[in-house]
């Protein structure tokens, strides 16, 4: 069985703020988050963080919006109450493929993220435990209301989603209970309009294989230049996903009879390769190489775009938001390296979630 997780920072952090608040100024390495387990790391009280070793269990949690007017984050552990979304606001998911939960937290402390922290509470990214070790099951489990669990000891709670269960399953009282066979028809069958921007190659309709994903929407998009191999990837997936939405009907009156969107986004640029995000090498220097360093590259490429959807979300009517990993990434990590391993570096990724007012 996999050991708990958590990080080391050996960032002078001040203590009187969040150790994830952004930060400005941090020259970021690979050995200044690394994953450990837990038992390796001794966690400390939050007032004890400028020492530098940050356990899973020390970090600050609160309730106010980090993002901005009209941007309500989820605390950890404190709950979105899924119930009174459904039907009421449309909802938005994303997938940063591949994307390790040590990348994104130091991408957040570095402030080289600035859109996706608008999702966070001030304690940042949420470190959950993924679903799957890579893209086929761990969306399989997404799609079914198994979102990624929180990476801490115990049994875990509050579930935004749960497909029906059998008899004797314990629903909790903020889950909201799916119908259908997953969510994407289930939200469907309540009368939501279903979006898929593809990323990956399993979202790419090209295979019977590609195609499952896909068909389980009513509207899906995907092209070449949405996969992980183009440059440009979340710029065309996120024109796209404007494109979509700027097309859909008013949303901020359900009860008038106008579709509520559910928009599932899978960004491709944290999956490898993504070496071509770093900066190129002066003549005669080593060509680079997709690793840690090139992913938190990737993920700075990919918050500039997303930052044009999540200024349009307001403005087309209340959303919920939720933005996860399916999986991480091994980058030669104890000699591992890839993911569908059962590795920390694959099996730990961020979390937010945030409710997003209609302007």
């Amino acid at each position: 069985m996999a050991a708990a997780l958590t990080v080391s920072a050996r960032l002078d952090i001040n203590g009187t703020r969040p150790p994830c608040a952004p930060t400005a100024g941090i020259s970021l390495s690979r050995q200044d988050f690394e994953v450990h387990p837990l038992a390796e790391v001794e966690t400390l009280a939050p007032e004890t963080i400028s020492t530098g070793k940050v356990g899973l269990g020390s970090l600050r949690t609160g309730a106010d919006s980090a993002g901005g007017a009209g941007w309500h984050s989820s605390a950890r552990h404190a709950g979105i109450d899924a119930n009174l979304v459904v039907g009421h606001r449309n909802i938005l998911l994303i997938t940063l493929d591949s994307l390790r939960y040590d990348v994104a937290r130091a991408a957040h402390v570095a402030s080289r993220t600035p859109n996706l922290s608008r999702l966070l509470p001030p304690s940042g990214w949420e470190p959950r435990h993924a679903p799957g070790t890579f893209t086929w099951p761990a969306h399989h489990a997404i799609f079914a209301g198994f979102l990624p669990k929180p990476a801490v000891p115990g049994r875990p709670a509050d579930r935004l989603f749960m497909c029906r269960p059998t008899a004797g399953k314990t629903i909790h009282a903020k889950t909201y209970v799916i119908e259908g066979a997953n969510l994407v028809s289930g939200l469907a069958d309540m009368g939501y309009r279903s979006v898929c921007i593809g990323g990956v190659e399993y979202f790419s309709s090209r295979t019977p294989l590609g195609s499952v994903f896909p068909n389980m929407f009513q509207h899906s998009y995907w092209s070449p230049e949405f996969g992980q191999s183009e440059y440009d990837s979340t710029r065309h997936q996120v024109q796209k996903a404007l494109d979509v939405l700027e097309a859909a009907p008013d949303t901020e009156t359900p009860s008038a009879g106008q579709p509520l969107t559910f928009m599932f986004l899978n960004v491709s640029a944290t999956h490898v390769p993504h070496a071509h995000y770093l900066a190129h090498p002066r003549q005669g220097a080593p060509e680079a190489v997709d690793g840690w360093e090139s992913q938190l590259a990737a993920l700075a490429y990919a918050d500039r775009h997303l930052g044009r959807l999540f200024d349009a979300l307001p403005s087309i009517g209340p959303w919920l938001v939720i933005a996860c990993a399916d999986h991480g990434d091994a980058f030669g990590d104890d000699g591992y390296s890839g993911h569908g391993i059962g590795h920390p570096s694959v099996l730990t990724v961020p979390y937010a979630e945030a409710l997003v007012d209609a302007r």
